[in-house]
């Protein structure tokens, strides 16, 4: 499961739109964070977005016990989504991440 703040940026923003999105950056709401689920019982899950890239960097952040105990470490790029490897995942091992690019 993804989440997201706000939607990107048009093609060819007016005016409008890039002063609501400076705006956001000086909040602190930079749309490059999410949330996922290990895979329960497995050792590997993907994680898709499409803001991932084969330059970015996901920081993890474990944000329950079950996940902390599973040790998760982005692994392996793809435009698109990282490969996250983890000791087998129990059920709701939940997790942050950032995309910095």
């Amino acid at each position: 499961m993804n989440t997201t703040a706000h939607d990107p940026l048009p093609s060819n923003p007016n005016p409008m739109q890039v002063s609501a999105a400076f705006n956001q950056l000086q909040s602190g709401r930079a749309n490059n964070r999410g949330e996922f689920t290990l895979a329960e019982g497995q050792t590997l899950t993907t994680l898709e977005d499409d803001r991932i890239g084969e330059d970015s960097v996901v920081i993890l952040s474990p944000s329950s016990q079950e996940a902390a105990g599973a040790a998760p470490v982005a692994v392996d790029y793809a435009a698109g989504q990282v490969l996250i490897s983890h000791a087998a995942a129990p059920v709701n091992a939940i997790c942050r991440y950032v995309v910095a690019s």
